[in-house]
């Protein structure tokens, strides 16, 4: 058993298929070349654990005796140790270091990194084996009790088996995945942070998926066969909407359209029209917003003025919603920048934005692992 190991845990970006993957839909998400640096040594103590934030400059200790601290930042991670311990009692006390350049808040699921990498430190290190799927679902599972927020898989899979120059079309019904190349020459993928979440998003969250699930129990009832939405049409959704409310309809549709824009994206990916993708990205913002509604006036403003904007061939809200990112596909050769739409944002807001540029890059599995001892 080595004494020491360090991990690189990539963040993650989803190009389209959103509020699709607890549905048992499609996405499309790859890792991002911005990753949290995870260095676990082994401590002295068997019972004692640390976690030291570079970034926030703050060490919290823990003995697995004593109640876990409730530090806002770190109280996640051992949570996730405290029940892997619990599984597996060969695990003994570390001293784990986090240096992240994945910007907080800023929509490439900072939290997910972390956990998956810290998961897949502490199994390598201590020599235990999980099918690399089933360690995908243990830290999908261990987050969504943590956070009270009923997501789905994607964040996770996507930072364990993303690849270089490659998005991942998952099914999220089946867990199989395939890889497609993502070759955007002359374009440029961006994010840009609004600074806002809105106190309603979690629990707006876990009432989306909640609509959805009362939708497809009563679409089931006249139509046995059907195991989730990805199955159903238009137009079998039509035939069948007398049953449904007009909210639970309105959600469906999302679903529906939504799978389908993420077959579209993939089409266009392949005949490398990246014009086309990009009109795909404001129909699914145009979806979630009216459809799912889950945007919010910020995102809705950055939608209109970066569409405004020469050389932008498309923008959508991408995350949970009611705040959080906009995912921006560029055209090299006639954008500029994002200085006036930064400018119309905080005169209208009061708020500065952050814009991060990003590229597709490999997940967990692939990033270099070093051991030591």
């Amino acid at each position: 058993m080595p004494n020491s190991i360090s991990i690189y845990s990539p963040g993650r970006v989803n190009i389209i298929g959103e509020h699709t993957d607890y549905n048992k839909g499609l996405v499309l998400p790859g890792a991002v070349d911005k990753s949290c640096k995870i260095d676990i040594v082994l401590s002295s103590n068997p019972q004692a654990f640390s976690i030291h934030s570079k970034n926030l400059n703050q060490i919290v200790e823990w003995n697995v005796v004593d109640p876990i601290p409730e530090t806002q930042w770190c109280t996640a991670i051992f949570s996730l140790i405290r029940d892997m311990t619990l599984k597996h009692t060969n695990i003994k006390g570390v001293e784990i270091t986090l240096d992240s350049n994945i910007p907080i808040g800023g929509g490439m699921s900072s939290s997910s990194a972390i956990l998956c990498g810290v998961a897949h430190g502490l199994f390598a290190m201590f020599e235990i084996f999980i099918e690399p799927l089933a360690e995908v679902q243990y830290c999908q599972q261990i987050e969504e009790a943590f956070s009270g927020v009923r997501g789905g898989i994607m964040d996770q899979l996507a930072c364990y088996f993303g690849k270089k120059d490659h998005v991942i079309f998952l099914d999220c019904g089946s867990l199989e995945f395939e890889y497609i190349p993502w070759k955007p020459i002359g374009y440029q993928l961006y994010l840009i942070n609004t600074h806002v979440s809105h106190e309603l998003a979690n629990s707006e969250y876990n009432k989306r998926r909640e609509e959805c699930e009362s939708a497809l129990e009563i679409l089931q009832q006249h139509i046995p066969e059907l195991d989730s939405f990805s199955q159903l049409t238009l137009d079998q959704l039509a035939a069948h909407v007398f049953h449904l409310s007009a909210v639970q309809f309105k959600r469906c549709r999302h679903v529906i359209t939504e799978n389908q824009r993420v077959l579209d994206t993939i089409k266009a990916m392949e005949k490398d029209d990246f014009s086309k993708l990009g009109r795909h990205l404001n129909a699914s913002h145009q979806s979630l917003r009216d459809d799912y509604e889950v945007s919010c006036p910020e995102l809705d403003f950055l939608s209109d003025k970066l569409n405004a904007q020469r050389g932008i061939a498309g923008c959508r809200m991408m995350g949970g919603g009611f705040g959080g990112c906009t995912l921006v596909l560029a055209e090299n050769a006639s954008f500029t920048d994002f200085s006036l739409v930064a400018s119309a944002y905080r005169k209208q807001f009061g708020i500065d934005l952050s814009v991060y540029e990003v590229s597709i890059s490999d997940g967990l599995f692939a990033c270099d692992t070093h051991r030591n001892g």
